[in-house]
């Protein structure tokens, strides 16, 4: 007998006794009549098994017919947590389907948290949906103040979006407009200013920002709340380009001139990051004090590389009686237009009386102080134009072009020098110019400099000389680059070390190749009477070891606690190097300072294959000094 022949009775109970969900679909899947009388069975099921997935589904996708055929089967399906979905994607049609469905059961009991912490509310004002809001506030049974993971309220949330339409429905529902979440801020920061907010979508227009602000202040929202660090919503409106939010605010009497917690008024901080003359019009326009100063004792002519406009915004300022003040730190703020980068705002300066040979409490001038920073070529070759000092010495004794070396490129280098820059200024640690050009590694700069007259002789405050500086970057084509002109590499720094040595420390074959071939004195000791054979037995060295024998290096030089070579090997463990040293017939009987032989510093320290090398080549327990227990042992 056919399924579809029987009783709706009969079938609704053999459906009954199907075990599984998936023989349950199968069935569905056959017949529309069987599907019409199962599909109750599926939706029955996935509540009561699986949590209302199916429903939970339907909302995502914004299945609204699903959500219907679901909540029609006669069950108690749908959860709070449907709603909150549904409240989260704006889907109203569905969200009232639900709410519709759930009433004929009662309704909801609590409405303001789900069964997974989610919040209705929270989540109809986050996706802007009035009338999903308008229906949770009717209702008079949620919490106007219930809070995100952020602590914003719904209302933080509405002025965020300057959602006006929802703002002002709060509002009249009670919400409190001065709010405060864990950072302190208020909705009537929120709407003046764009916050960082990952939970907003921010959707704002020039109307909507000043109708919530118009909504917020007629409800009691207070123009002089400061939020954690000190700022206004006047404040935050500037800091962020909010013109119109400014406009508004300030026609409500709010105090343009209030600061911060560093001393920064809303035109400080306009001039410092956001930079745009049409704020800065604005704010003077309401009364903004230019010469208000900042715990620095800056006024808003000190800008940053951030300023959008610095020189029309400095021109604009000048003209409406801003001062060219000097700072904590005794900067005008032409010290400052390196920082910023900008040359227009030198000439503006500079058409004001700017003083081009200020010095700070560093005794720099403004030139001293642009050479410094990053991309500031232009301002630079500027300040030269109008007639900055370029020997000018700070009080460490340095003129720009060495404060320039380490931070500016070969043209603007090349450029000081042309404008009569000595190119045999000292940096600070006591060294010529010459010598960062060697630390950066630039032929370029070093043909630069030694052209304009640097001396290949220099050396720097250790004694050292452009080869042996050389030798430290580990870098074989400069190297090669000041021996093919003739810099001399064999002189000895203070501590007598030469180039070879110190070439020698960074284990660089090509550079002591080239040095060995240039005729390096491979026999060199320094005050501790350490020879590049030490220094390469140090390292463990073989390929050095060899390079230096082969250019007659003695075998066995002994350093001021005698050592030699092969101690400092044996004493190693080096067992390679200990080897190759005794092929060259090294001397295995020479004691150290402390009467240590090779043999007993290998011996001491467990180096067994060392041992076993040296006792071969014929050292003795008698040479080795050994008493006692270790010559029994050895026996």
């Amino acid at each position: 007998m056919s399924l579809l022949t029987l009783p709706n009775e009969l079938l609704e109970t053999i459906l009954d006794f199907v075990p599984s969900n998936a023989d349950l679909s199968s069935l569905c899947a056959t017949h529309s009549t069987i599907f019409s009388a199962a599909v109750v069975h599926l939706y029955e099921r996935n509540h009561l098994y699986e949590n209302g997935s199916a429903v939970t589904w339907a909302v995502k996708n914004e299945q609204l017919e699903t959500v219907q055929r679901a909540t029609s089967v006669g069950v108690d399906i749908v959860r709070l947590h449907h709603l909150t979905r549904a409240a989260a994607f704006g889907q109203f049609d569905i969200f009232q389907c639900l709410w519709d469905a759930k009433a004929s059961y009662g309704g909801f009991h609590n409405l303001n948290r789900d069964e997974d912490g989610g919040c209705p509310l929270l989540a109809g004002v986050t996706a802007g949906n009035y009338r999903i809001v308008k229906t949770l506030l009717d209702t008079e049974r949620v919490n106007v103040e219930a809070r995100d993971a952020s602590s914003l309220t719904p209302l933080h949330i509405a002025a965020q979006n300057a959602n006006d339409k929802l703002v002002k429905l709060l509002l009249e529902h009670g919400a409190d407009p001065m709010a405060c979440d864990r950072q302190g801020r208020v909705p009537l920061a929120m709407a003046a200013a764009p916050h960082n907010t990952p939970t907003v979508a921010v959707t704002r227009s020039r109307d909507s920002i000043m109708q919530c602000l118009i909504l917020l202040l007629g409800y009691g929202a207070k123009l002089e709340y400061k939020e954690g660090g000190g700022e206004t919503a006047l404040y935050a409106a500037a800091a962020s380009g909010q013109c119109d939010a400014v406009h508004v605010l300030a026609g409500f009497n709010a105090d343009v001139n209030s600061t911060d917690g560093t001393g920064h008024t809303a035109l400080h901080t306009t001039s410092l990051y956001l930079g745009k003359l049409e704020m800065t019009r604005m704010l003077l326009f309401h009364g903004a004090d230019p010469n208000i100063l900042n715990w620095d004792r800056q006024n808003a002519l000190w800008m940053t590389r951030m300023t959008k406009e610095p020189a029309q915004i400095a021109e604009f300022l000048l003209q409406n009686g801003a001062k060219m003040v000097v700072d904590i730190r005794r900067k005008t703020p032409l010290h400052n237009a390196g920082a910023v980068g900008s040359a227009d705002l030198v000439s503006v300066l500079m058409s004001h009386g700017a003083d081009i040979h200020a010095l700070d409490m560093n005794d720099s001038t403004p030139l001293h102080t642009a050479v410094v920073e990053p991309s500031s070529s232009a301002v630079i070759k500027r300040l030269i134009q109008y007639g900055a000092n370029v020997e000018a010495k700070n009080n460490r004794g340095e003129t720009p072009l060495a404060c320039a070396m380490e931070h500016q490129p070969a043209h603007v280098i090349e450029y000081m020098l042309q404008k009569g820059s000595d190119p045999k200024a000292m940096t600070r640690s006591g060294a010529p110019v010459l010598f960062e050009a060697v630390r950066r590694e630039s032929v370029e700069l070093i043909k630069m400099l030694i052209h304009y007259g640097a001396d290949l002789r220099a050396v720097n405050a250790e004694g050292q000389g452009l080869v042996q500086c050389a030798c430290k970057t580990g870098n074989p084509a400069l190297v090669k680059f000041l021996l093919s002109i003739g810099t001399e590499f064999n002189t000895a720094d203070k501590k007598d070390c030469t180039a070879l040595m110190t070439a020698v420390k960074t284990e660089s074959v090509p550079i002591i190749s080239m040095l060995l071939k240039m005729g390096a004195n491979v026999s060199t000791a320094d005050k501790t009477k350490t020879t590049a054979m030490h220094l390469a037995a140090q390292r463990g060295s073989v390929v050095v070891t060899d390079m230096l024998l082969r250019h007659h290096a003695p075998i066995n030089p002994k350093d001021s606690q005698r050592q030699t070579p092969l101690s400092i090997a044996a004493a190693a463990g080096d067992a390679k190097l200990v080897e190759f040293l005794l092929q060259n017939d090294a001397d295995f009987n020479i004691a150290d300072s402390k009467g240590n032989t090779p043999l007993k510093l290998a011996m001491e320290k467990d180096h067994e294959e060392v041992v076993d090398l040296l006792v071969i080549k014929g050292a003795t327990i008698r040479s080795a000094g050994l008493k006692g227990s270790m010559r029994s042992f050895l026996r």
